[in-house]
């Protein structure tokens, strides 16, 4: 199993009792909440879904390449 680790910014929005938080090693990774509980865990949410769709797209690109050497 490989691990990673990656910086996550919280920010808090002036305009609003709410927080922003994104990762900027993995670009579109973003949620936001009511309080930071809330947008931790709306953000544990998003990362579970940007990780299974970079998983499928692997698996997409890998049954590509063969079926082009098949060609």
């Amino acid at each position: 199993m490989i691990k990673k680790i990656f910086n996550i910014v919280i920010e808090k929005e002036e305009d609003e009792e709410s927080y922003f938080i994104h990762c900027p090693q993995l670009g579109g990774c973003m949620s936001q909440g009511d309080n930071i509980e809330h947008a931790l865990l709306m953000f544990s949410e998003a990362l579970n879904l940007y990780m299974e769709n970079t998983i499928n797209i692997m698996k997409y690109e890998e049954k590509l390449k063969k079926d082009m050497r098949k060609i």
